[in-house]
């Protein structure tokens, strides 16, 4: 017996679906990667470097990420989330890939500017 889910938007034909979502020929919906990651990424700065997630406070674990996707996932979908999520998250790697930031060892970033190791301070 099918359970209701709680959390689910029901589908008419009066629903407002996201952009992400694509309804195919059969009226089965499947997720744009590429646009579900730029809406995502609007609400969320993320870069990927050396195999982590990271923003401005440092690593995020892609435990974290997929628990934000799926959230928004399980609204409109009740199966295959499983699959989506893993598709997006690769896709999201992708978009969010960025080289290493280049060291500069005479330098210290504080929140009010840069500090020089020959002391000059720079705002």
């Amino acid at each position: 017996m099918l359970e209701i889910i709680e959390n689910t938007v029901p589908i008419t034909e009066e629903t407002q679906l996201p952009k992400w979502i694509i309804t195919d020929a059969r009226g089965n919906m499947k997720v744009n990667e590429i646009v579900f990651c730029k809406d995502f990424l609007k609400t969320r700065i993320l870069k990927y470097i050396n195999g982590q997630f990271r923003d401005i406070f440092g690593e995020v674990l892609e435990e974290e990420i997929e628990q934000e996707i799926f959230h928004i996932l399980s609204t409109y979908f009740y199966e295959g989330i499983p699959y989506r999520l893993k598709n997006i998250l690769k896709t999201l790697k992708f978009k969010c890939f960025s080289k290493p930031p280049e060291v500069c060892e005479d330098e210290i970033h504080l929140l009010n500017g840069v500090l020089k190791t020959n002391g000059i301070f720079y705002t």
